[in-house]
């Protein structure tokens, strides 16, 4: 027997044998089809990572050629095996249909990828579950095809295993050049048609190039950094080693430029070429943050609404509390952790709010943190709406400079956090 699914719409199937007599000529019935919308967002995830619920309507009656049908079917079925999901995932209707019938049912996709997937997306409802117009079982199947032929793009992730630490004005050359590897979760490096270097002969994988690397939050900031691969781990292809020197200055070919003060996470994109699953991973934390100091960043990836003249919620449940990560320095130890910090300031962007908004330790700081929680207080007054990155401005009584590096005495503005803006609205 020819499974169902093997057969194309309009297609005779004939099967024939030695006696004329029994020759036999099926007709396959014509496959009634139509398009869906189905968002970028809605079928891309990673590998482990829970994704968010993808909501659609099929509706037969886009269909020009004739009058189709979904036959009864109940709220929360199971319908898994109309799509061609990765595994984890399942699909569910959000609404049932009655004995009469419908054209639109509403069909929801959850769950955790388990496997990176790339094959198109692509609705096949059997044909036992849908009528033609004269109430007749309808066929085969009934496709629906996304109408911008969009692919599943369920990844895998990746993660450093070491950060970028460095002095502001130094240089990162082979002397002092920082080792380590990057490591998949969920896919394999393809080494078929790609150089991954090797230790005689690295190859530059630098985000110029190849776009691999990514400073989340700092896109006004030109890094002067670059990455070298040399090599797959012999005994893992899902491991690649990597070594980063500062970029040599082509107008002075050997000479190194001095790495800019700014601080950040870093995160990893690597081209679908590059990848066994044909699957790019694009923006992973990589769990790894740059760190030129003296600077700072806030560790956020969500942005602030504030409301200009209305007091900032304090309590525990509403707190707006940020966390700041230093470089180059360490914060002063403070212990009470119920007073605000003085000529500590929050900023909007190149905004500083002024005294009114306040600053206050969430726990108390012990002597060489570099890293520490925040949580604002008091009342924007400020007049006007305002939209920005968040900023802190820390005054150089709240720093401990390391050795070699000196604080400017208007003290210490993080890094714009562009992946964390504030808004201020009007009251």
């Amino acid at each position: 027997m020819v499974p169902a699914g093997n057969l194309l719409s309009g297609q005779n199937l004939a099967i024939n044998s030695s006696d004329a007599r029994n020759k036999l000529t099926i007709d396959v019935k014509e496959t009634p089809s139509v398009e869906i919308e189905v968002s970028a967002d809605k079928v891309s995830g990673k590998i482990g990572v829970e994704m968010a619920d993808c909501d659609l309507s099929l509706d037969m009656s886009a269909n020009p050629n004739g009058d189709f049908k979904f036959k009864s079917i109940d709220q929360d079925a199971d319908v898994t095996d109309w799509f061609n999901l990765p595994k984890g995932l399942t699909a569910k209707t959000t609404h049932g249909i009655t004995m009469l019938g419908g054209p639109t049912l509403g069909v929801k996709i959850s769950g955790t990828p388990l496997e990176a997937f790339s094959d198109e997306f692509i609705v096949s409802v059997p044909g036992d579950k849908w009528v033609n117009g004269q109430g007749e079982d309808g066929g085969l199947y009934f496709r629906f095809d996304a109408s911008n032929n969009q692919k599943w793009g369920i990844s895998g992730s990746a993660s450093l295993s070491t950060g970028i630490i460095a002095k502001a004005g130094d240089k990162l050359d082979n002397d002092d050049a920082i080792s380590g590897y990057i490591q998949l979760a969920g896919d394999h490096f393809k080494s078929e048609g790609n150089d991954f270097g090797s230790h005689e002969d690295p190859v530059d994988i630098s985000a110029e190039n190849n776009d691999w690397f990514g400073l989340w939050g700092l896109v006004d900031k030109v890094v002067p950094i670059c990455v070298f691969a040399y090599g797959l781990d012999s005994n893992d292809d899902s491991k690649l080693n990597i070594i980063v020197v500062s970029t040599p200055d082509v107008n002075s070919p050997g000479d190194m430029i001095a790495l800019p003060a700014f601080a950040g996470p870093i995160d990893i994109s690597i081209p679908a070429d590059y990848l066994k699953s044909g699957v790019r991973i694009s923006n992973c934390p990589s769990g790894q943050d740059i760190l030129v100091g003296p600077s700072g960043y806030v560790k956020s990836r969500s942005g602030v609404l504030l409301y200009d003249g209305v007091e900032i919620p304090t309590d525990e449940a509403d707190e707006i509390a940020i966390t700041v990560k230093l470089a180059g320095a360490t914060f002063a130890p403070v212990s009470d952790t119920s007073a605000s910090l003085d000529g500590w300031r929050f900023c909007i962007g190149n905004t500083v709010l002024g005294q009114s908004v306040t600053l206050r330790p969430k726990q108390a700081i012990a002597a060489g943190s570099d890293t520490a929680t925040f949580v604002l207080g008091g009342t924007v007054q400020l007049g006007s709406d305002a939209s920005g990155p968040i900023q802190v401005l820390i005054p150089k009584s709240g720093l401990v400079p390391a050795s070699g590096i000196t604080i400017s005495d208007d003290g210490l503005y993080t890094t714009p956090n562009y992946g964390a803006m504030v808004e201020l609205a009007p009251n």
